[in-house]
């Protein structure tokens, strides 16, 4: 083999693993492409909480439930339905695994005293 032919390959596999991306990667990009940072904020963490949820360490098939119910409409929000709309089952997929792979939420175990804990002030 060549020099020349053994650089083709070896450029070749090198761009081809550069490209494999995880679906939580691919997901960061539609996250920003969709304009979804806008309310969730970077990475999922919402620029306001009482208004809009954080994303960031939520459970990713509840997210695709989520998803898949603001785009065909069984689950109602102006806003939501209109984002989620064209949304694809890949993006979808994708989304919910970039917002699981983040740092967020955490759920104390049954039993655990935290979990089982009520505030009492208020």
């Amino acid at each position: 083999m060549k020099w020349s032919e053994c650089a083709l390959v070896l450029l070749l596999g090198l761009g081809s693993t550069m490209a494999i991306a995880s679906p939580a990667e691919r997901g960061e990009a539609v996250h920003r492409e969709k304009g979804c940072d806008a309310c969730h904020g970077e990475r999922g963490a919402s620029v306001a909480p009482d208004q809009f949820p954080h994303l960031s360490g939520q459970y990713a098939s509840y997210l695709e439930h989520a998803l898949r119910g603001y785009r065909d409409g069984s689950r109602r929000h102006a806003v939501m339905n209109q984002m989620a709309a064209d949304l694809s089952d890949r993006e979808i997929r994708e989304l919910a695994a970039f917002y699981a792979a983040q740092s967020g939420l955490v759920t104390a175990p049954r039993g655990h005293p935290r979990r089982d804990q009520r505030s009492t002030t208020r």
